[in-house]
């Protein structure tokens, strides 16, 4: 008869956490410590503030029964050169960008001044961008009227929103 192996579990004993272990075949290996960039309850692995869904990809090695992280989502680069337990996706700072979550000999790059980078992903150049603004209860045809002064104030409102320089924006 097989005896059950019991590893390391978050405080309480239930959960997701960084300090707990996981398994992937209690037959074949033995208690795994969590990697920096997941989160394990005691028998699995998975990755921190669903990026999972966004693209973080974690593969089993099979002779070792360890999970090898593979890819990072749009935005994060991938970070796996300094040891097994030091695995994880870091985020590209605001104003960086990456192009492959999936080398870790990659960098975060600088955002072009002429670009923007959407949630760390790759630059997007535009020459200019057409958006429909619709504020309920205001005509826009009266508040763009030459001389208006909430017409400077809605734009700098909507830069802020946006992450656009105010200078990028007319209505």
């Amino acid at each position: 008869e097989e005896a059950c192996i019991e590893c390391k579990k978050c405080s309480g004993g239930s959960g997701w956490c960084r300090e707990a272990e996981y398994i992937s075949d209690p037959a074949r290996h033995t208690c795994q410590a969590c990697p920096v960039g997941a989160e394990c309850d005691g028998t699995s692995l998975r990755s921190p503030d669903g990026l999972d869904a966004q693209g973080m990809v974690w593969q089993l090695d099979d002779a070792t029964g360890r999970m090898m992280l593979q890819s990072c989502p749009t935005g994060y680069r991938i970070v796996s050169n300094r040891g097994y337990a030091n695995q994880q996706c870091e985020a590209c700072p605001e104003g960086y960008y990456i192009t492959n979550g999936v080398d870790p000999g990659l960098s975060c790059l600088p955002c072009p001044s002429s670009a923007f980078c959407l949630m760390g992903g790759p630059p997007v150049f535009v020459d200019s961008l057409a958006l429909q603004l619709a504020v309920h209860g205001i005509d826009l045809t009266v508040l763009t009227a030459p001389g208006r002064p909430e017409a400077a104030t809605l734009l700098r409102h909507v830069a802020a929103a946006s992450g656009f320089d105010v200078a990028m924006l007319e209505l």
